[in-house]
């Protein structure tokens, strides 16, 4: 029957009512979320199968849920990898102990019967720290390893933090600072993964990351000589600007690093030694230095521009502010840009209409069919290559399908009925239930100049189609009246459906879009009732009607889609990326009733309806959305530019949002947490940020409906912000400075 709504559409469809609730805005234009990906080993010996998370800094324990938040486990060699973390934000990396971790023995002795080289669980309540100031956007080398030493950094940022976030620079001075105490060369965090037991990575290792490695098991051995050293109280910060060291907790870890010299030196016969042992000698007379110099270490870390005070460093991010502010304003040159960008696309409109909905319709049939002749063993419109368990499409206009059948099964029952012509009056009763697995060799569909390439696979996993079509229909050309009634009625239901396009290409021969596509909806239901009648007087048309009542009902447990790729239009390009997780676990039901009347009056009730959410039943989402292009300056010149959005609702009556602005090689980021339903126009207070969120500018409503708020540089309050009753605001600095920003 024509009238099916495919399993394809009903997937679509529910995406797009489900991601509609609780919404009342547009977009806009947005930016590729900027993340990039780190590894690392974690050292203390080698630590094989232990749980790493990995999230942002906003808390010093990994607690803030709303932020990022990753975990992973290491393999035998100690290695972790993280993707996608958010660029430009501290992180904290936090490794421990489940029942399947072991570390490898790099001393002489781990415990009863525990020797150098063996392997042993570390204990429950193991835990070893690193942070990182930041990844850079699209990095794929950075390295954070976890060692005795990152574990002493991290721990010295944590206690500086206190209950807030640790801040990029904390970060950086309290890894410096472990560098210098150690007499180390090298960033702490990029240096200690080898394996003290395993000779030949140690024969093929630098002397920093031999000496690293050596000092994060000597932190060990130290404990095992000493169970009352406290590693915590080796630094404590008198200011930014000078960290005192408890010099006699050095000595003994550094005493102890003689003791894990000897250790591997007893098992390695071959190993060089002399950059170790001078390295070590170096670090016992580093400790002398630290003595007569009072104690202290003044941190000298690599930051990303010259370390300026708190005013200074308030008023360049409101400069950027103001930079980002007009860039986006109506006349900037990124808003005139992404306007002249968009007018690019208007075409765009034309891949994703008729002629994509015909293709995705030929595409579903395809699969179908193939279904149909890997269960009969024959179709007429597919081609079997039993050696190759792949089958063909062949026979349909502009349709290229080339698959590899994983799994099927397919029934499908009709009653005789169905087979009536639309003149006749019938019943039709269909049943259907399919179960496929299949990968897409090769798939290329045109309708049109919409054109469709792409490879990948299909899954769909408990479905079942129910559906009923009857026709009453009676004409009298003597009389001269013809009247009838068609009622249609459906329910479709899906476990899983999944769809994941790879090396995608779409085009209509104005834009094109090439990249991957994925859309996956699990606990998909679908019910659809159509009433449709009309009565004609070939006499007199006054007494004519004609009407049709529509009722649908979608949901879904969970639907994610995912689009990522490269938009083109007359040689211009825009990366773009779109991730939607929509969680319906709260169970809601998206209904609607429509009553259309054409003409005459209907003599059958039906009254118009739409469901909404409430606080006991609504969709929770996670949106990120993104654009990101080159565009020409004022001044002529080509910059990258993006916006880029992240929303997310996990309550009924609250958004969060954040919008990141790149231009000009400046990076802000707004946060706010918006009202909807019965909350629309509240907001909580609106922070801004720069690249690392070392700078905060918070911004609120006193009870006179002004602006006030403040600036924090790295925690320390720098500026106070206010608005004037005639509209002007002003940022007064902590040294008496001030400016107007609008």
């Amino acid at each position: 029957m024509n009238n099916k709504i495919s399993i394809l559409a009903a997937s679509v469809a529910s995406a797009l009512v489900l991601a509609g609730c609780g919404s009342s805005s547009d977009s806009g234009d947005k930016d590729k979320p900027v993340f990039g990906d780190f590894q690392g080993v974690v050292n203390k010996g080698i630590v094989a199968n232990a749980q790493v998370t990995v999230c942002e800094a906003t808390s010093t324990d990994c607690s803030d849920e709303e932020a990022f938040m990753a975990t992973v486990t290491t393999d035998v060699r100690g290695h972790y990898r993280i993707e996608n973390a958010p660029a430009g934000v501290p992180l904290l990396v936090m490794a421990k102990a489940d029942a399947n971790t072991l570390m490898t023995c790099d001393v002489a002795q781990c415990g009863d019967g525990v020797a150098f080289g063996d392997k042993f669980h570390p204990g429950a309540d193991f835990e070893l720290k690193a942070a990182t100031p930041g990844v850079a956007a699209k990095a794929t080398d950075l390295v954070v390893n976890v060692t005795s030493l990152t574990d002493i950094a991290a721990g010295q940022a944590i206690a500086e933090a206190g209950s807030q976030g640790i801040g990029a620079n904390t970060i950086r001075r309290s890894n410096d600072v472990v560098r210098q105490a150690f007499n180390l060369d090298e960033n702490i965090n990029q240096v200690g993964a080898v394996d003290l037991t395993d000779a030949e990575q140690m024969a093929n290792a630098s002397t920093q990351d031999q000496l690293a490695a050596v000092y994060s098991a000597s932190v060990y051995q130290a404990q095992v000589e000493n169970p009352e050293l406290d590693m915590a109280e080796l630094i404590e910060a008198e200011s930014s600007d000078s960290y005192r060291i408890d010099t006699d907790i050095l000595r003994e870890v550094i005493g102890a690093a003689g003791d894990v010299t000897e250790t591997v030196d007893e098992h390695h016969d071959d190993l060089d030694m002399t950059g170790i042992e001078e390295g070590v000698n170096d670090a016992d007379s580093n400790v002398d230095d630290i003595e007569q110099g009072g104690g202290t270490i003044v941190p000298d870390p690599d930051l990303p521009d010259e370390e300026i005070d708190e005013v200074e460093a308030a008023k360049k991010f409101v400069g950027d502010v103001r930079s980002v502010v007009a860039s986006v304003s109506e006349g900037g040159d990124l808003n005139n840009a992404l306007h002249h960008f968009a007018e690019k696309f208007e075409g765009l409109e034309e891949i994703v209409g008729d002629d994509m909905a015909v293709i995705l319709e030929k595409v579903e049939y395809s699969a179908i069919a193939i279904a149909e002749a890997y269960e009969e063993g024959s179709h007429p419109n597919v081609e079997i290559d039993s050696g190759k368990n792949t089958y063909s499409i062949t026979g349909i206009d502009g349709v290229t399908f080339v698959a590899t059948i994983d799994e099927v099964d397919f029934d499908w029952s009709e009653s005789e009925g169905c087979d009536g012509d639309w003149n006749d009056n019938y019943s039709c009763t269909e049943q259907g239930y399919a179960e496929l697995d299949l990968s897409i060799d090769e798939l290329a569909v045109t309708e049109n100049a919409t054109q469709l390439s792409a490879t990948g696979s299909a899954i769909i996993k408990g479905a079942q189609l129910d559906s009923d079509y009857e026709r009453d229909q009676s004409c009298d050309a003597g009389v001269g009246y013809c009247e009838g009634e068609t009622e249609y009625s459906e329910q479709l239901a899906a476990d899983q459906v999944e769809f994941n396009l790879v090396d995608a290409s779409i085009s209509n021969g104005e834009a094109s879009f090439v990249g991957s596509i994925e859309l996956a909806v699990k606990g998909l239901r679908f019910a659809f009732e159509d009433e449709y009648g009309h009565y004609n007087d070939w006499n007199d048309w006054n007494n004519d009607y004609s009407y049709e009542f529509e009722y649908v009902e979608i949901t879904a447990e969970s639907i994610r889609f995912a689009l990522d790729g490269a938009l083109n239009h007359g040689g211009e390009f825009a990366e773009i990326g779109l991730l939607a997780n929509l969680n319906n676990e709260l169970g809601f039901v998206f209904k609607e009733q429509t009553c259309d009347i054409w003409q005459g009056v209907v003599d059958r009730d039906c009254e118009e309806s739409r469901s909404s959410e409430t606080e006991d039943s609504y969709v929770k989402a996670l949106v990120q959305a993104s654009a990101a292009v080159d565009v020409d300056t004022a001044n002529n010149e080509n910059v990258p530019a993006s916006i880029s959005l992240k929303v997310e609702r996990a309550e009924f009556d609250r958004v969060d949002a954040s919008v990141n602005v790149l231009h000009q090689d400046t990076t802000t980021l707004i946060e706010a947490a918006l009202g909807i339903y019965d909350r629309e126009g509240e907001y909580e207070a609106i922070t801004a940020k720069n690249f690392d969120g070392s700078v905060v500018m918070t911004l609120d409503m006193d009870d006179n409906g002004r602006l006030i708020g403040n600036i924090a540089v790295e925690g320390v309050h720098a500026a106070d912000i206010e608005e004037a009753s005639n509209g002007m605001i002003t940022i007064r600095y902590i040294n008496g400075d001030f400016e107007s920003i609008l």
